[in-house]
């Protein structure tokens, strides 16, 4: 970001639009995140009832996904921490000032959180690709 350019009140408008999008994008990405830990525990729980082994490249998948997983969970508790504080300051320097003026800090914290939103969904594509072909391979 260049230190002359001046943002406005629409362009961090603009960027609160982005991160809503993304926001819904990341929840929708969650909910199927969740629903394919949740059938692919239950397979693996059947195949413990009936002491079905799986292979060892099934074994190597599942082991790749729960790390994946788990450094995803990190990544989103930094998410919803910068979301949470970021949102507040967002809407008070909104409301404090309704002439137009520089508004380049409040767009730097949009453009990082959009940053932050980008590096969760690639992530969330990674974990959900590797469920995919574990589901698969079940």
């Amino acid at each position: 970001m260049s230190d002359n350019i001046i943002y406005s009140c629409n362009n961090v408008e603009a960027m609160v639009n982005s991160v809503k999008a993304n926001g819904d994008i990341i929840n929708n990405m969650l909910k199927y995140t969740k629903s394919n830990d949740k059938e692919i525990n239950n397979i693996l729980s059947d195949y413990a009832k009936v002491k079905k082994n799986i292979g060892n490249e099934q074994i190597d998948m599942y082991r790749a996904y729960v790390e994946n997983k788990e450094n995803i969970e990190t990544t989103l508790k930094e998410y919803r921490q910068k979301i949470e504080a970021d949102n507040a300051i967002h809407y008070m320097s909104l409301e404090l000032n309704s002439i137009d003026s520089d508004y380049s800090k409040l767009h730097k914290i949009f453009e990082d959180i959009n940053k932050l939103q980008v590096k969760v969904m690639e992530m969330l594509c990674g974990l959900l690709n590797k469920s995919n072909l574990l589901l698969g391979s079940l």
